[in-house]
């Protein structure tokens, strides 16, 4: 038996969470990010979308070895189909089988001449009951003639009945094409349907690409975000180094105290500077995390799409089962019917035969007769004529 196929939504999804490692998010301390800390978190994001594209090609690769299977059934269903027709539009299988149990079948023009040579033989009789009405064992030759009567009777109902059976042969015929030709519709919604899930399954190859380019540009402005972070850490470095000095210039300079102090707001005023970058830097963080939780529902939608999916493949699966169960029982009606039109072929010929030999003896039995009752005739006549 073949397995079914496993449904893609469990598995799927418990796939795509053990791609990539675990939950990892950042954490601010004092307004700041660890460059450190955004290393892990862009390796996190690395890590995760690469095992979701593993993933998501290993199922690309098993939906498309499934419709190629599919495909493949399909053919051969159409196959064995056409088969059918074509033994179906031909008495081929009918004469061989005749032909292997040693009989021959009766061709319409030597049917026609056997109801010609029982009406011929009917006709005769007649005669003969006129010939002999006169006869002293007329009681005798009519009990013969009758029950040749009842032979030919029995005969023509029996030629009635195999006619019947002949046209309900043809009605069963013409019913099964009909059969065939809506098997064939069906194949071909079922062709015009896996097309339609093919085309489907490619949208949605294109849309995780562009999804995967997406989350690609947002781990370049990460990156970008990881620069420009190092780079206001040195500047912090600097101005606290410069801080330093000022701070040991005013113990020694007390006369640079007010230049010192406009050099200290003047730092201030970078500070602020650097705090509202660092805000907009936290703003732009969490602009991503929004993104990467639309990226995650994006991904759920491709689940459920994926889940219509396999359902469309797994209902196509059970359609093609219950067509191969119709073929075959078809196929078996076929052969029994066949071989019950081949044993009343027989049937009708063993009879025929039969009463073609009663009727050849009675017709000889009575010849007989008649000639030694003219025989007899003729002596009693001569004799008188003496």
């Amino acid at each position: 038996m073949k397995q079914e196929p496993t449904p893609a939504s469990d598995s799927f999804i418990d796939e795509l969470r053990d791609s990539g490692t675990t939950e990892n998010t950042l954490v601010s301390r004092l307004g700041f990010y660890k460059a450190i800390d955004v290393d892990r978190y862009i390796a996190h994001l690395q890590d995760q979308l690469t095992g979701t594209e593993a993933v998501y090609q290993d199922r690309f690769e098993e939906m498309r070895t499934s419709l190629l299977g599919m495909t493949r059934e399909r053919d051969e269903k159409i196959t064995q189909v056409r088969q059918l027709e074509n033994r179906l539009a031909t008495a081929e299988d009918i004469d061989a089988l005749m032909t292997k149990k040693g009989l021959v079948g009766i061709a319409l023009s030597e049917y026609e001449k056997l109801l010609a040579d029982k009406k011929r033989l009917e006709h005769r009789v007649e005669q003969l009951q006129f010939n002999i009405q006169d006869d002293s064992d007329k009681s005798l030759l009519l009990e013969e003639l009758n029950r040749s009567q009842d032979l030919v009777e029995k005969q023509t109902a029996e030629i009635d009945r195999l006619e019947k059976e002949l046209r309900l042969m043809k009605a069963q015929l013409e019913e099964h094409h009909k059969k065939n030709e809506i098997a064939h519709q069906i194949i071909a919604e079922l062709t015009s349907e896996r097309n339609q899930a093919v085309e489907k399954f490619m949208q949605r190859d294109d849309h995780v690409k562009d999804l995967q380019q997406t989350l690609h540009d947002l781990n370049k402005e990460q990156i970008d975000l990881k620069l420009s972070n190092d780079k206001l850490e040195q500047q912090v470095q600097v101005q606290k180094t410069e801080l330093t000095t000022v701070k040991e210039k005013l113990s020694t300079r007390a006369d640079e105290l007010f230049v010192a102090e406009q050099n200290l707001t003047m730092q201030r005023k970078q500070s602020s500077e650097i705090q509202l970058q660092l805000e907009t830097l936290r703003m732009q963080l969490t602009n991503l995390t929004d993104s990467l939780a639309q990226s995650r529902s994006r991904y759920q939608l491709l689940e459920a799409q994926s889940q219509i999916g396999q359902d469309m493949v797994n209902k196509l699966m059970v359609e093609k089962t219950t067509l191969e169960t119709e073929i075959k029982s078809q196929q078996q009606r076929f052969e029994f019917q066949r071989e019950a039109m081949a044993t009343r072929f027989q049937s009708v010929l063993n009879s025929q035969n039969e009463f073609l030999k009663k009727l050849q003896e009675n017709f000889n039995a009575s010849v007989s007769y008649m000639e030694n009752l003219t025989e007899t005739g003729l002596r009693g006549f001569n004799e008188d004529n003496r």
